[in-house]
C-alpha cells in the first residue's frame, strides 16, 4: 500500500523558522527515494515500521519513534525496509535558523512521541496551519540544538576570523578553512554570515584590502602588496582593490604614501 497527503504553505514568510510544506506517507516495501539535494531541510518523523538513510556517504537505520534530518545541500537517499516499510511524517522550512541543529553529531536520533501528536492529529484532520507548524520547529531547535551546541564548544565563526588573520597572505579557500576546523564548509559559511552578516570570503578579502591599504601607505609598490596580502597576480589584486575601495592601488599609493622605504 502506498500513499502521500503533502499541505504547503503560501502565506507570509517567517525569518528564523520558515515552514514551507508538510505531510505524511506510508511506503509500501523497498520505497526509495533520492539520491537527490533539497535546497531547505526537512525533518522527518516515523510513525510506524523502519527504513534506512544514507546522507554524505554515511547509512543510518531508522525505526519508530525516530526522526531523521536531510540538511540543505546534501546528498541523501532513504529507503523503506523491506518486511516493515515505514510510515512517516515530514516537515520542509528555511530560514536563518535552519542549519542550528547540524551541531548535533547526528542525523537520525529518538525524540518523545508527544511533540509530533499535534502535527499528526492536523494532517489526518486536515488543518494544517503554519503557525503550529513553526511552533513544533522551534520546540525541536529549542530542545536539539542546544544539546548539540553543548557537546560542540568551538566558537566557529570566532576560530574562522582567527586563521584568517594569520593566513590571509596564503591562498587560502573556503574549504580549507572548513578542513582546518575540521567541519562542513556550506555550515560553517552560513553560521559565519549569520553571525557577522557578510561571507567569509568577503571577510577575506576585508582583511586583505585593510593591509593592503597600509602597506601603500608605507610605500611598498603595488606588486609587492599584492604578494603580501595573498595574490598571486598584480592583476586580480588590482582589480578587487579598486572594487572595494573605489581606486586602483596605484592611485591609492600615490595620493596616500606616508613615506619611502
Amino acid at each position: 500500500m502506498y500513499s502521500q497527503t503533502d499541505y504547503y504553505f503560501n502565506e507570509g514568510t517567517f525569518t528564523d523558522i520558515n515552514p514551507l510544506f508538510v505531510g505524511m506517507q506510508k511506503c509500501q516495501s523497498l520505497h526509495s527515494y533520492g539520491p537527490r539535494i533539497c535546497p531547505y531541510t526537512i525533518i522527518h518523523y516515523v510513525l510506524k515500521g523502519k527504513g534506512t538513510v544514507e546522507q554524505n556517504g554515511t547509512v543510518e537505520a531508522v525505526s519508530e519513534g525516530q526522526i531523521f534530518i536531510i540538511f540543505a545541500g546534501d546528498i541523501a537517499k532513504y529507503t523503506a525496509d523491506e518486511s516493515d516499510p515505514w510510515e512517516y511524517m515530514w516537515i520542509a522550512y528555511d530560514g536563518i535558523y535552519e542549519s542550528k541543529l547540524r551541531c548535533l553529531d547526528k542525523f537520525v536520533f529518538s525524540v518523545e512521541r508527544d511533540i509530533f501528536e499535534n502535527l499528526h492529529a492536523e494532517i489526518t484532520g486536515n488543518t494544517c496551519n503554519k503557525y503550529s507548524v513553526a511552533s513544533l520547529l522551534y520546540t525541536l531547535h529549542g530542545k536539539y540544538s542546544d544539546m548539540g551546541e553543548a557537546k560542540d564548544k568551538h566558537d566557529y565563526p570566532s576560530e574562522v576570523k582567527k586563521i584568517i588573520k594569520l593566513k590571509y597572505m596564503q591562498d587560502i579557500s573556503v574549504a580549507e578553512i572548513a578542513k582546518n576546523l575540521n567541519i562542513d564548509k556550506r555550515y560553517m559559511s552560513r553560521i559565519f554570515k549569520q553571525r557577522y552578516g557578510k561571507t567569509v570570503i568577503e571577510y577575506l578579502i576585508e582583511v586583505r584590502m585593510k593591509r593592503a591599504t597600509e602597506l601603500l601607505r608605507d610605500g611598498y609598490s603595488v606588486a609587492d602588496t599584492a604578494t603580501i596580502v595573498g595574490y598571486s597576480d598584480s592583476f586580480n589584486f588590482s582589480k578587487m582593490f579598486r572594487k572595494t575601495m573605489g581606486t586602483s592601488p596605484s592611485e591609492f599609493r600615490k595620493t596616500h604614501r606616508s613615506g619611502a622605504l
